[in-house]
């Protein structure tokens, strides 16, 4: 059997990646910030970390981080949000967390991920690099995307909202057996995250201080039975995590009304 010869580049603009990649396709493996190894019907290897997709920049209200920036540059970014930390703990150790591209963790992230569930109750987008295609953070773990537009180039949050976060795994820094999310997306208004089950569970939005939430939590919940715990025992922990999330948010937001 005869093996095509594999060729690597390291492309240093968009025009150039999308002119290298034009005549192999599914042949051309983008790696970078911790990619899998190329398989055997690789042609073309791009290393992609001469493109400058591993910045973190403000532009007034949403943090827009680069998609080869790493796990670790996304939570010194977030480093105002004192739970978002906590996620990012929980996720991996320090030597992955310096390591692993935000690109290449969002191709595997999955429901137990408590930074995936960090980012969607903070209503993150996604643009992708190649096609400069815009999702929601939602949309992107839905689709299935093309060959030529896997990398993703930028992912922006609306930070400046208050955010909280609680977990319960089988030890602190295990992966959760349920874990809850919340940012305030306007006074009153809540943007509500769940992971532990392996399924993506829909995000919630709840309206009012006075509702606590309870009953659409556990609807939510009525069928997450798996094998690491019983849909009962996740109804009655998200009830308990997601009423304190929602305390301290409002906390968060008292304290910002006076300073």
């Amino acid at each position: 059997m005869k093996t095509e010869k594999m060729s690597y580049i390291r492309p240093t603009s968009l025009e150039e990646l999308k002119q290298a990649i034009a005549n192999v396709r599914s042949y051309a493996l983008l790696a970078g910030g911790g990619s899998a190894k190329p398989g055997v019907d690789v042609r073309l290897l791009v290393d992609t970390q001469a493109l400058g997709l591993d910045q973190a920049n403000w532009d007034g209200q949403n943090l827009k981080v680069g998609g080869l920036a790493t796990l670790s540059q996304l939570g010194h970014s977030l480093s105002h949000l004192q739970d978002f930390g906590q996620t990012l703990a929980i996720e991996s150790g320090l030597n992955v967390r310096n390591t692993l591209s935000l690109s290449n963790w969002l191709s595997m992230a999955a429901g137990r991920s408590p930074v995936l569930c960090g980012l969607r109750a903070l209503d993150a987008r996604v643009k992708m690099f190649i096609t400069g295609r815009e999702l929601t953070l939602e949309e992107f773990l839905r689709c299935q995307l093309q060959i030529d537009d896997t990398l993703v180039g930028e992912l922006e949050i609306p930070a400046t909202r208050p955010f909280a976060f609680e977990s319960v795994g089988r030890t602190p820094l295990d992966l959760p057996i349920l874990c809850v999310g919340v940012s305030e997306v306007e006074p009153g208004k809540y943007r509500i995250a769940v992971g532990g089950p392996d399924m993506l569970l829909p995000v919630l939005n709840l309206e009012g201080y006075e509702n606590s939430g309870e009953a659409e939590i556990r609807r939510l919940l009525k069928t997450s039975d798996d094998q690491w715990a019983s849909a009962g025992y996740r109804q009655d922990l998200g009830a308990t995590l997601l009423a304190r999330c929602l305390q301290k948010c409002i906390q968060q937001a008292s304290n910002k009304e006076t300073r």
